[in-house]
């Protein structure tokens, strides 16, 4: 397959459909910093500057592309998406931007391509050239046609191309060298058009499963009453299932000290206590925290005193008739005591109180080692080894703390290159005169790309339909 590329970006068809064999004509960009990416991976031409000889040229300006570079089989490009966007002002095709797509086509019939893939963001299932209609179908990208996508779609079917145009979304596309897809949520609409047919580019796009709309197979009505609280949620059976082992930890309070309840107790209103007399606790494994020591000895955190110690909650595995509080499920050793901190760092004074659930708003400690030395404690290193269980006294030199206030940081550059399905450093290359980029084109670009492996999908299934038409397995 020969193809052409407009809009081209860095490129995310070409890393896509290298391995497919496809050959690129040319590339189509027009801003400095992607057109120096593929000047440095692909041999190509500055903007401005004669086409490559000795690489894939870059024509720049894909509306100035004449009938002399085609023809080719296939034509890709993802064009400007800000008149569609709903974090834009949405002019639609209104907008000199939104008419770069039908410009695309018209390249398309000037290339003579048997094949087109046009990719945009969700927004122009919604976009519209009318303000007042565009704010009121902002939140109707549901697949329903806007006047500016059906505009569009009219002039697909004028230039002679057979269509289908589906929403894919990167995270959840598989495919070789993508085994778990890319760890980002990316909805796009992709289009495939195929010259005079468009069952061959529904082919291509949709997939049989996706068009039957039978219903799920009727399952039989279950017997039994439902389990307690000791039982599995929505299955028959109590926590000794055979077949799945314990599927739902045992919960203890109630007042009950002498062993798990069936009944949960009700929960108490809002500021008021909360202990194992009035509320419902469930033993699960957890992550965990030093041994605080217990009530008839052993060694404490700082200032804990023996009425603390015993009223520490323990979660750990539950085995056989009993508590096992081990971690090797030998009965020995030492219990796991998860348990949250209060108090400040600037004083040894330690608050157990029950865990809270991690919030936006006032954000719970980060736990790690600490070091205690004449000048009071200190940082060890920025990364926080998991804390573990084992015995502290007050004398000791090192201690487990928290530290509040820390932030969420950014992303790197080479993180949105795996993002995207790019290699690592993929757009660290020379620029100004400097052997590597910054940070800021970097993201751009790299926001402006397609996702790698939702290209190598359509591009694999393009490719097996190109091999049955070849084989005469497809009718013309």
């Amino acid at each position: 397959m020969r193809y052409g590329s407009v809009c081209s970006g860095i490129e995310a068809a070409t890393m896509a459909w290298r391995k497919l064999g496809w050959t690129p004509e040319f590339f189509s960009e027009i801003e400095a910093f992607p057109s120096a990416v593929l000047a440095h991976h692909y041999g190509s031409n500055m903007p401005g500057e004669p086409l490559a000889k000795n690489g894939i040229p870059n024509y720049g300006d894909f509306t100035q592309i004449g009938p002399e570079a085609g023809p080719i089989d296939l034509l890709v490009g993802g064009t400007p998406c800000q008149s569609f966007s709903v974090a834009g002002k949405r002019l639609g095709l209104d907008d000199p931007r939104g008419n770069l797509a039908l410009e695309y086509l018209a390249l398309a019939r000037r290339l003579r391509a048997r094949w087109i893939v046009w990719e945009n963001v969700p927004g122009v299932l919604s976009s519209h050239t009318d303000e007042e209609q565009a704010e009121e179908d902002v939140e109707g990208d549901d697949g329903l046609e806007s006047a500016d996508f059906a505009t569009f779609l009219s002039f697909v079917q004028e230039c002679g191309y057979g269509f289908a145009y589906r929403v894919l979304d990167a995270q959840y596309i598989r495919v070789d060298d993508y085994a778990r897809a890319v760890p980002q949520r990316r909805r796009r609409v992709f289009l495939v058009g195929y010259l005079g047919d468009w069952r061959r580019a529904a082919a291509v796009l949709l997939e049989p499963e996706g068009m039957r709309g039978d219903s799920a197979p009727r399952r039989e009505a279950g017997k039994g009453v439902a389990g307690a609280i000791t039982a599995s949620a929505g299955r028959r059976g109590g926590t000794d299932d055979p077949e799945r082992g314990k599927l739902v930890a045992e919960a203890f309070g109630g007042g009950n000290t002498s062993g798990p309840i069936d009944v949960s107790t009700a929960l108490t209103a809002h500021g008021q206590r909360q202990d194992f007399e009035v509320e419902t606790f469930v033993a699960e494994i957890a992550a965990t925290l030093p041994a605080g020591g217990n009530s008839t000895g052993g060694e404490r955190q700082p200032r804990m005193g023996a009425e603390t110690a015993a009223t520490m909650l323990v979660a750990h595995a539950l085995r056989g008739e009993g508590f096992d509080a081990s971690e090797d499920g030998t009965g020995r050793g030492t219990p796991i005591v998860p348990v949250s901190f209060g108090g400040q760092m600037s004083t040894p004074m330690w608050d157990f109180d029950l865990s809270q659930t991690l919030q936006e708003k006032n954000p719970q400690a980060v736990a790690f080692s600490v070091s205690q030395n004449s000048n009071g404690f200190a940082w060890e290193s920025e990364v926080n080894p998991t804390l573990q269980a084992r015995a502290q006294s007050e004398t000791a030199n090192q201690i487990d703390g928290v530290r509040q206030g820390w932030a969420v940081r950014r992303l790197m550059p080479i993180e949105c290159e795996r993002l995207q399905g790019f290699p690592d450093n993929f757009t660290n290359v020379p620029w100004r005169g400097k052997d590597t980029a910054p940070d800021g084109p970097r993201y751009k670009a790299l926001g402006n790309s397609m996702a790698v492996n939702a290209m190598r999908w359509i591009g694999q299934r393009i490719d097996i339909m190109e091999k049955l038409i070849k084989a005469g397995r497809i009718a013309a």
